[in-house]
């Protein structure tokens, strides 16, 4: 018996030999068959009245090849039919037009080698006129500029990916003072490439872009010339929470010569970080932001603020009809902003057609926490229909407060010497020993602002104080409730009207 079985291995083990001295045979003579296509998909555009819209499609074999198209009576035609051994580039177009809502399928154009040996197919799409959502790319004033460069190359990258089939991107930028332009950011099928279209010129600006009514202006311009059936906003800057533009003076704003007393003094050599609301010495005052959005006639599904300080519960509740959801972060913001290249993506999801907002919470956060300094990236996400009630259930507490809080005590977010922005739910809880209403409250802290929408680094950075600061409470947003310095601009706040006892 075990003779016999050593002889079945042996065979075996034979066969399996000659398998593989045959494969290596079969290898040498006829070598794997090469053929390549750099997409699997194109998404055409809508081409103008007696134009075509067209892609390019690059093709790389070791032999003949042959086009095929399946396309059901629609409008395609291709540069070539067939090619020799090499790298071919292919142009496909179309005359045709989608006057739907949803992505058009066109056809599907099959590249195979005239052998059998392979084959590769190209789905060919065409999207709506009209996009499902548009992004109002909003950056404010000039002295971030270079970085806002960075930030719409990390744009480009994003879109160099195709991800907008149903989306557009434009964005306004002031690259001088008196002058602006807004530029729509897309994927052009025949560059295989995010191209630059500049819409509107303003030359001269109609004034600051801190003025209300510029900004009104200029939004409502965005909107008309990329059209939607909803819209995001994103507005970068310089901010400082819901604190009053009163506050502030064109002199000594952002100087390192600024007094040694002067609470908003910039530690020289503090690495630089983003605020909301500066153009040449003049500021925005939060309402005024909330006026300008309402003004501009324009319906926005989020904000998106790459700026320090918003994810302030004072400065959310005057803003909380200017859109459906906020994000924000609690503490300042890298002047680097926001990681772009992956949290477009986030913004567009399913080819654009929804938004994750949690998802670009946590882009912020993963990119931060992977960089090899300043791991500082908190970001915080506001459902702002449930403002009002956690307001209501701030009052609650406020009514029945027995416990005098020690703001030493309290998690802040700023590097001052005297803290301006603590944290929302500690300071709450802090207040009342009523167990019923503080659990009242923190249940209405995760439908206002989800846990799954809330991310943050184990410390932020501040300039005030140039160093880390330990976040060990986080509930992605902060009050000014226990702060003295600004108390009678803070007591003429909506939010403090809202829930004062």
């Amino acid at each position: 018996m075990e003779k016999r079985q050593k002889i079945r291995g042996l065979a075996l083990g034979l066969l399996c030999a000659a398998f593989a001295l045959s494969g290596c045979e079969r290898s040498e003579e006829e070598p794997l068959a090469l053929l390549t296509l750099d997409k699997e998909r194109i998404v055409f555009d809508n081409p103008a009245e007696g134009e075509t819209a067209q892609a390019v499609l690059r093709i790389e074999a070791d032999r003949r090849w042959s086009v095929g198209f399946i396309g059901n009576g629609h409008d395609c035609r291709v540069s070539v039919l067939s090619g020799e051994a090499g790298v071919h580039e292919l142009r496909i177009e179309t005359s045709e037009t989608n006057t739907g809502r949803d992505l058009h399928r066109l056809g599907q154009l099959t590249v195979a080698l005239d052998d059998g040996s392979a084959n590769r197919t190209v789905d060919l799409q065409q999207r709506p006129q009209a996009a499902r959502q548009t992004l109002l790319m909003y950056f404010c004033g000039t002295d971030l500029y270079s970085y806002y460069k960075n930030n719409l190359s990390d744009v480009a990258k994003a879109l160099s990916r195709n991800i907008l089939p149903l989306g557009r991107i434009v964005a306004f930028t002031q690259p001088a003072a008196g002058e602006g332009y807004v530029v729509e950011y897309r994927y052009d099928e025949a560059a295989n490439a995010c191209e630059r279209d500049t819409l509107i010129r303003y030359t001269p600006l109609p004034g600051r872009t801190t003025d209300p009514a510029v900004m009104e202006r200029i939004l409502g311009d965005m909107a008309a010339a990329a059209p939607a059936e909803r819209f995001g906003l994103h507005l970068a800057s310089h901010a400082k929470g819901w604190l009053p533009a009163s506050i502030e003076s064109s002199s000594w704003l952002r100087s390192n010569a600024r007094r040694t007393d002067d609470l908003w003094r910039k530690i020289p050599g503090a690495a630089e970080t983003r605020w909301f609301g500066h153009d040449r010495g003049r500021y925005m005052d939060i309402s005024e932001l909330a006026a300008a959005i309402d003004g501009s006639g324009v319906r926005f599904d989020y904000l998106l603020f790459d700026a320090c300080f918003m994810s302030s519960v004072e400065a959310l509740y005057d803003l909380r009809r200017a859109a459906d959801y906020i994000v924000a972060s609690p503490c300042e913001v890298m002047a680097h902003g926001f990681p772009y290249d992956t949290v477009i993506p986030s913004l567009f999801a399913d080819d654009g057609a929804r938004y994750d907002l949690a998802a670009a919470c946590r882009n912020v956060y993963e990119y931060y926490n992977a960089v090899d300094s300043y791991k500082s990236g908190c970001a915080t996400l506001t459902v702002c229909d449930e403002l009002e009630g956690l307001a209501t259930a701030l009052h609650d507490i406020n009514a029945g407060a027995t416990k005098a809080v020690d703001a030493t005590t309290l998690q802040s977010y700023d590097g001052m010497e005297t803290h301006q922005f603590y944290d929302l739910e500690e300071y709450a809880l802090a207040l009342t020993a009523d167990d019923a209403r503080g659990q009242a409250f923190v249940q209405q802290m995760e439908r206002c602002f989800p846990p799954e929408g809330r991310f943050h680094t184990a410390q932020f950075f501040s300039v005030y104080n140039n160093r880390m600061n330990d976040i060990r409470y986080y509930s992605g947003v902060t009050t000014y409730a226990p702060a003295e310095t600004y108390r009678n601009e803070w007591q003429q706040t909506a939010w403090y009207a809202a829930t004062k006892r």
